[in-house]
């Protein structure tokens, strides 16, 4: 039986539209969502954990940032931590 020839993937406006579309879809009916043929590897876990302790309203804050851009709050303060520590290790280096 020749194989069936996949859909190009629509555009999604908003997260709740692909989740609504992909609910009542297979993603083996689209481009670009082949079985693979060999594991899949994944990147070493982050192990690591630090405990930090906001007031009320910074902790609002970034709970609702992390809301609007659609990442859990603790991501969103991990990417902000990475990219401070990016400008501190290119501020040394320059200055060196």
């Amino acid at each position: 039986m020749p194989r069936k020839k996949k859909l190009p993937l629509p555009a999604f406006a908003t997260r709740e539209e692909a989740a609504d579309f992909w609910d009542t879809h297979s993603p083996l009916d689209y481009e670009g969502t082949e079985i693979l043929d060999e594991p899949l590897r994944v990147k070493r876990p982050l192990v690591h954990t630090l405990q930090v302790r906001f007031d009320v309203e910074d902790l609002d804050a970034l709970m609702e940032e992390g809301q609007r851009i659609g990442v859990p709050s603790s991501t969103l303060v991990r990417v902000w931590v990475k990219e401070k520590l990016a400008e501190m290790r290119a501020r040394q280096k320059s200055a060196s």
